[in-house]
């Protein structure tokens, strides 16, 4: 965090554009390390079924509407669409753990943006059903990126697997994110595919 401060500093100072250049790299190298080693403890957390969840009242419609908001540059960056749709009928107060809802989506429209070079991402929120005095609510990430051929399908949930190993190289990650975020989704009642 230490070294992302100080780079964001000479970004916005008086520095040549080359200097700019170097610390806008380190930046990005220091946030990758940082989100790895997150993802590494969120791991280890939910392993080691440590990992406690929130459950609190939130507002989602607005928690969403935040959550969209630093995707819409890179989105442009891109050169592609970023949509997002909170059906009506979804109700804007829940309760649940709005930390952990968040690092699931950002992961998932994170994932739809670096695999799409043109088209679009869009993430559709809509209410399912009520079972128990429980509102059922999806979260549906649709995107014209890559996409997963039905072989590889089964491997995108597990750790360290990405879909095509190609990939990988060509986009970078971990194959932690996907593993991350459907223990997640299990912990908080809710399911992934």
């Amino acid at each position: 965090n230490g070294i992302i401060g100080m780079a964001d500093l000479l970004i916005s100072s008086t520095l040549p554009q080359a200097g700019k250049d170097y610390a806008s790299t380190i930046k990005n190298c220091s946030q990758s390390l940082l989100n790895l080693i997150n993802d590494i403890l969120d791991f280890s957390k939910i392993e080691a079924r440590q990992l406690d969840l929130e459950s609190s009242q939130f507002d989602l419609h607005e928690t969403i509407d935040q959550l969209i908001i630093p995707f819409a540059f890179a989105a442009q960056k891109k050169q592609i669409q970023l949509n997002y749709c909170i059906e009506k009928k979804v109700p804007r107060l829940v309760i649940g753990d709005s930390y952990r809802l968040q690092q699931v989506i950002n992961n998932l429209i994170n994932n739809a943006i670096k695999f799409t070079s043109k088209g679009e991402v869009s993430l559709w929120v809509t209410k399912e059903e009520e079972v128990d005095n429980k509102t059922i609510i999806r979260f549906a990430i649709l995107d014209t990126g890559i996409g997963i051929s039905l072989d590889d399908i089964d491997n995108i949930f597990q750790k360290f697997k990405q879909a095509d190993q190609s990939t990988t190289r060509r986009f970078g990650g971990t194959g932690l994110g996907l593993a991350i975020s459907k223990q997640l989704v299990e912990l908080m009642g809710g399911k992934i595919d």
